[in-house]
This record gives C-alpha cells, structure tokens and sequence, in this order.
C-alpha cells in the first residue's frame, strides 16, 4: 500500500472480494500496461488459495502467450516483410517523434523555470483551482 495510495488499494480489494477469480485472470491475460502487481499483491494479502491462484495465473498466461504465438505464426512473415521493406522509414518516423518529444519537453521545462514553477508540479495543486493556489504558494516562499 505504500505505492498504491489508499482509494487505489481499497479499489483493487473490492474488485478482487467481488470478482475473485476473474479479478485474477483478465489482468494476468492482458499484456501491459495493464496492471498486474496490484491484483498478485490483494490476492495475497486476502490469503487467496496458492493452488487457486497458480491455476488462474498460469492458464491466463498460458492463453496470452498461445494466442501471441499463434498470431506470430499467421502474420509473422508479413510483419517482417514490411519492416523490411519500409523499416528506414519507421526508423527515421521514430528519430523524429523522439527529437520532437525531447525538444517539447526541454521547452516545457524552460517555460516552468522561467515562469518560476516547479518543474513537476503537485498534483493536488493543479487539481485544485490553477491560480488561486499558485499565489498562496508564492505568499508562503514570499514569508
């Protein structure tokens, strides 16, 4: 519960109480970013049976990685003969977004200091009204 703040956790304890062993299997199926962690860590914490537990987690990984290979199978040729034929292509597609999303962010960052923010602002600040919390925070560093 330490990465999971509080609402977050008693979610993921009701969802597991209510759906118990689809509670297991649809996170263990899906690929990331879903997660997993929470849901392996609830079903310890509420004492789920290993045996039970083992069953879910290894036939929903089992379907995950059949039907990944399964469709490797199918596709997997076309896949590589069209990441050979246009792969300088997505290449330089992704050199591009990755200089584009380095020069937003270094814009983004120089925006925040020169405006004499923080960089990585508070998320209960920006939730609560933008300004009106800004200024409080600029009397408190003003005192």
């Amino acid at each position: 519960e330490k990465k999971l703040s509080r609402k977050k956790a008693d979610r993921v304890y009701r969802t597991f109480n209510k759906y118990g062993f689809w509670a297991l299997f649809v996170p263990a199926l899906l690929p990331p970013p879903v997660p997993f962690t929470p849901f392996v860590v609830a079903a310890g914490a509420m004492r789920y049976s290993p045996k039970k537990f083992l069953v879910v987690v290894g036939v929903a990984r089992a379907l995950r990685y059949s039907a990944a290979g399964f469709f490797g199978s199918l596709y997997g040729r076309a896949i590589l003969g069209f990441l050979q034929k246009y792969y300088q292509l997505i290449l330089w597609t992704f050199v591009a977004a990755a200089i584009l999303g380095g020069l937003a962010g270094g814009i983004y960052v120089w925006r925040r200091r020169r405006n004499k923010k923080d960089v990585i602002p508070d998320a209960q600040n920006d939730v609560q009204s933008g300004d009106v919390q800004n200024k409080k925070d600029e009397g408190v560093r003003a005192a």
